[in-house]
């Protein structure tokens, strides 16, 4: 836990093992018995290739990284999906705020248990929706969804503590850069 992986291993063009320090900040080496799973997210996992040396050559040339592998399509195509967050407080108990703790978990569990429903069912997105508002009928371009909680970051989940309430979320489907 809390290690940050700073290169990959390659011996005879096979990704044998990783780099990466530790929580105290100490370099190890750990190597693989077989496949290494490169699954550091849209903006990691290409750095960490190219820093590598795998991804496109004249890129890495450009910071003076050895090719060992020349793959153009690293690093590329990346499409951010923007969000908008539409946040609603409550005065009084409302959607999931400590649902998963103490007292209130063990009753969801037994309400599950006896009755077969409850909060414990829910997937997190209780409302979701796919729009095109200048072509209803056309392919959406807008994602709406609403979660039981109030948040500020969802990647992350930062929930905002002691606060009831709902996130209404709008993202763009397919956005142009």
């Amino acid at each position: 836990l809390n290690c940050t992986v700073s290169r990959l291993l390659i011996e005879n063009g096979r990704v044998t093992g990783v780099v990466y320090s530790d929580a105290s900040g100490a370099e190890r080496t750990s190597y693989a018995d077989a496949d290494v799973i490169v699954s550091s997210g849209a903006l990691i996992s290409p750095k960490l290739l190219m820093l590598s040396g795998i991804g496109p050559a004249d890129a890495l040339a450009r910071y003076g990284i050895a090719c060992a592998a020349d793959l153009p399509g690293v690093g590329e195509n990346l499409v951010d999906h923007p969000e908008v967050p539409i946040i609603a407080t409550a005065n009084g108990p409302y959607g999931y705020f400590r649902q998963g703790q103490g007292w209130r978990m063990i009753r969801n569990g037994l309400h599950f248990k006896l009755f077969g429903t409850g909060t414990i069912l829910s997937a997190g997105v209780e409302a979701g929706a796919f729009v095109n508002p200048a072509d209803p009928h056309g392919e959406p371009t807008i994602q709406a969804f609403c979660v039981p909680h109030v948040y500020l970051d969802r990647d992350i989940l930062t929930l905002v503590e002691n606060t009831y309430g709902l996130t209404v979320t709008t993202v763009v489907v397919k956005p142009k850069s």
